[in-house]
C-alpha cells in the first residue's frame, strides 16, 4: 500500500490536510475559532459554514471533517446533505442562510480580482 492510497483510506480523500500544505492555516482558524468561539454565532452555524466552504473549494477532507463534526453535534442527515443545495433547501434559518452564502462571496470575489488581474498582465 502506498501513502496515497492510505491517506484515501483515512480520510477519503487524495489529497493531505490543508493545514499540512499550508502551516499557517492553523492560526488562521485558530483566530476564527477565538473570534467566534464565544457564543455569539452558534457552533452548528459555523459548521454549515465550514462544511460548505469546504464544497465549493472541491476538498473532499474538509467535507469530511465538517459533515462529520456536524453529525456529532446532533444534525440531522437531512441538513448535512442540504448544504451543498442550500439555497431552495427548506432545512436552514435566515441566519444560516446568510452564512452558507458567505464562502459563495469570497469566491466570487476572488473570482473577479484573479480575471481583473489577469487582464493588466
Amino acid at each position: 500500500m502506498n501513502a496515497n492510497t492510505s491517506t484515501v483510506q483515512r480520510s477519503g480523500s487524495r489529497l493531505p490536510n490543508p493545514q499540512q500544505l499550508v502551516p499557517e492555516l492553523s492560526e488562521i482558524g485558530a483566530a476564527l475559532f477565538k473570534a467566534t468561539g464565544n457564543g455569539t454565532i452558534p457552533r452548528t452555524t459555523i459548521g454549515l459554514f465550514q462544511l460548505r466552504a469546504g464544497q465549493i473549494v472541491a476538498s473532499t477532507y474538509l467535507a469530511i471533517l465538517h459533515a462529520g463534526n456536524l453529525r456529532t453535534a446532533g444534525e440531522s442527515e437531512e441538513r448535512i446533505a442540504a448544504v451543498a443545495t442550500w439555497r431552495d433547501a427548506p432545512y436552514f434559518t435566515e441566519p444560516e442562510r446568510a452564512a452558507l452564502a458567505l464562502p459563495h462571496r469570497s469566491r466570487d470575489h476572488h473570482v473577479r480580482l484573479t480575471h481583473h488581474l489577469t487582464q493588466l498582465i
